[in-house]
């Protein structure tokens, strides 16, 4: 029941909290399952198996059947053909359409047929609309199961309802009357081509009354191929059997396959490794964490690792800037929702708002029993019984995400988080809760930093704190996404850029959102003092000398936007300096400009940097540890963080083009860069053996050795 952004989220968690799952067909099955995500990650058993529902339309009796011919109005002798019209509904799950004029003009043209009695039924989600509608049929009786009416008709005209696959064991007519099948193509999507479906296909109202006419000779009976492909084993029997094999475990009841049994399929048994599932969390918030991330997601190999993203579907609702990342996501991702809010018991609650207080006063066991029962029990309303292989929380700033993931990890995942930034800094300059976060590292197996240098910082800053990650720092470089970063250059820059480009001999860029840290406002000063130079050493302007003139396109938004403006026009710099804003595709203006200078105060391993390497582009970077380790692998101008440091480095670059320009393999560092990653969240050695045969997602639970330690 897909519709608009994660309207599935509540199906989705009751599928996977369901412990079997029984499908008529491989198609429902894989629209179960793999349609919601599920894949590698519901614990099953699933069977094909007889659905219960339809013993009822299978085994009615002759003498039933006649007597609700008799409701719906047609009397013992009246030679007329019972059509049943039951579409399925338009728009969302929580907004429904209903084009009420459309349904009478449909309505009508099919009751223009004497011979015929037409009734109508409304998908349930629909019901509701019909409020105050004259319909020229009569609707059916609400008491009326819809498995009952099934046995009682004589065509059934539908679109793209499953009703159709529940009719289809009556070897009657069907008509699929799809008048506005692209537009609900576009918004709703289909599981199959038309051309798949049986029945008897109706794509104009004026066509309707003929096509009735055509199903009544004859037409529209589905074949023994569609009958084996999407109801094979329906006989009026499914009820029985599926109670024997609730209550009585008999596994004997007649022609049935599992497809997959995570409890009990091994993959040391059959000979082939299982693919690894990774549960990732990222928040998506546009910046060069969620870059990175879909640069890692992207390079993982779908024939060897089951990818999987939890997120929070209110958040990601309310925040279209997020939904632009989550639109990038590869195809081989599956996204699980975490619905709703979690229960607590009044203990838990006070457990975990007395750690968000004072996260470093507690220690004793009973504390933290209280604590991981909360979480322990939320990663099973969210996966039920499934631990994947590896859980790994991507940003590294939440407790509450940190807690979760680490709750896996009692379950048995090997679990890790991230680590994007200086901490220590970080802490100390803008998120004193934090301290929750680094309390937390001891709960994971490894604390992954995105450079060594960076990892190096935080092991040595976190200890002043007395934080110990001696056994758990480890270090990953993040990804590229070479492709979109090429493609995405060859696209034209934005006017604004072209102009400034246009007035000036050399233009800067830098790129990043607005905030102290960034510390743009010392890079603006420092082209005031470029363009006074320039002045002085040329003469003033407007006396006819000729200097050099430089220019700054800075790429981002953020809360000091305002105070930066501020500062551009106490310095004149009005007409030098652009605000481009944040940019889906800032790809033109980083190739275009002629030196990219990133002064940042504290950071991670910037992308961004990568991003202007790969392109070719001069860089200019602050003397941090991921700074100064991409300029190493590849190239680049180191500076101090002042405005005079960073004027005196962009003027070094461009005195000698050749000391912030230079050749960068970003190939092998994305092959060297994925090695490390999988061998931090998977552990070392994990990933190298490539899976032989049928890739499968059975999970074998493993016990940590020893339990959690209480913090010192």
């Amino acid at each position: 029941m897909r519709g608009g952004l994660f309207d599935y989220e509540n199906l989705q968690r009751n599928f996977q909290l369901s412990t079997t799952l029984m499908a008529p067909n491989e198609l429902t099955r894989w629209a179960l399952i793999e349609d919601h995500d599920l894949l590698d990650v519901s614990p099953g058993p699933h069977h094909h198996h007889r659905l219960p529902r339809l013993d009822t339309s299978l085994t009615m009796s002759q003498e039933d059947r006649k007597a609700l011919r008799g409701r719906l109005g047609m009397a013992e002798r009246d030679e007329r053909r019972l059509v049943l019209f039951a579409p399925t509904w338009r728009g969302g799950v929580s907004k429904r359409e209903l084009d009420r004029e459309a349904l009478v003009a449909d309505l009508t043209a099919m009751a223009s047929r004497d011979d015929v009695l037409v009734v109508y039924r409304a998908h349930r989600l629909s019901e509701k609309l019909l409020a105050g509608v004259d319909l020229p049929v009569s609707v059916v009786p609400k008491d009326i199961d819809t498995n009952e009416l099934l046995a009682a008709v004589d065509v059934l005209v539908t679109d793209y309802s499953s009703i159709l696959f529940d009719f289809l064991p009556q070897k009657r007519p069907i008509v699929l009357y799809m008048h506005d099948i692209e537009e609900y193509r576009a918004e709703r999507g289909l599981y199959l081509d038309p051309a798949e479906v049986p029945g008897l296909a109706c794509y104009e109202r004026a066509e309707l009354a003929s096509a009735i006419g055509r199903a009544l000779a004859g037409e529209g009976v589905a074949a023994r191929e569609a009958l084996a492909r999407y109801s094979p084993y329906e006989d009026g029997w499914a009820s029985a059997r599926l109670a024997r094999f609730f209550f009585d475990d008999d596994l004997d009841h007649g022609q049935r396959a599992v497809i997959r049994d995570h409890a009990r399929d091994s993959a040391a048994g059959c000979g082939a490794r299982k693919r690894r599932t990774l549960l990732f969390h990222a928040s998506m918030i546009p910046n060069g964490i969620a870059s990175a991330l879909l640069a890692l997601l992207e390079a993982l190999d779908p024939e060897l690792y089951s990818v999987n993203l939890i997120v929070e579907p209110s958040v990601l609702r309310s925040n279209e800037d997020r939904q632009e990342i989550f639109r990038r996501l590869p195809r081989h991702v599956h996204v699980i929702c975490k619905p709703g809010a979690a229960p607590w018991r009044i203990h838990e609650r006070a457990c975990v708002n007395d750690f968000a207080r004072h996260p470093e006063a507690y220690a004793s066991q009973s504390f933290w029993d209280c604590y991981w029962a909360y979480y322990e029990r939320e990663t099973r309303r969210i996966l039920g019984d499934f631990v994947p292989d590896a859980a790994i929380e991507y940003d590294g700033y939440a407790e509450t995400w940190v807690s979760l993931i680490a709750a896996w990890g009692r379950r048995g995942s090997r679990t890790s988080c991230y680590q994007h930034n200086q901490m220590d800094n970080e802490y100390r300059d803008k998120y004193p809760g934090l301290r929750r976060v680094f309390t937390l590292y001891g709960d994971v197996d490894a604390v992954v930093a995105v450079s060594p240098g960076l990892a190096r910082h935080n092991r040595t800053g976190l200890a002043g704190l007395g934080i110990d990650l001696s056994q758990r720092q480890l270090s990953a470089r993040n990804l590229l996404d070479v492709q979109r970063v090429r493609l995405g250059a060859q696209a034209p820059a934005p006017d604004a850029f072209t102009e400034l480009k246009n007035e000036h001999d050399i233009v800067l860029a830098t790129m990043g959102r607005m905030s102290m840290e960034k510390n743009q406002a010392a890079l603006i000063e420092a082209l005031a003092l470029l363009r006074k130079q320039d002045v002085v050493e040329n003469g003033a302007e407007g006396d006819g000398a000729h200097g050099l003139s430089v220019g700054l396109a800075i790429v981002g938004s953020g809360v000091l936007e305002g105070t930066l403006r501020g500062r551009i026009d106490s310095l004149g710099l009005s007409g030098h300096v652009v605000l481009l804003g944040q940019m889906d595709n800032p790809f033109p203006v980083l190739e275009g400009a002629d030196l990219f200078v990133l002064p940042s105060l504290h950071e991670g391993q910037p992308v961004t940097l990568l991003e202007a390497m790969t392109l070719g582009t001069g860089v200019v970077a602050s003397d941090l540890p991921g700074n100064r380790e991409l300029v190493a692998l590849g190239y680049g101008v180191l500076s101090g963080t002042s405005p005079h440091d960073i004027a005196q480095a962009i003027r070094t670059a461009l005195a000698d083009p050749r000391l912030a320009h230079g050749d960068f393999d970003v190939k092998e560092h994305n092959a060297r860069s994925l090695r490390d990653t999988l061998d931090a969240i998977l552990g070392p050695d994990a990933h190298h053996q490539r899976p032989k045969g049928k890739a499968v997602s059975t999970r074998r639970r493993r016990r940590r050795a020893a339990s959690r330690k209480a913090p010192v």
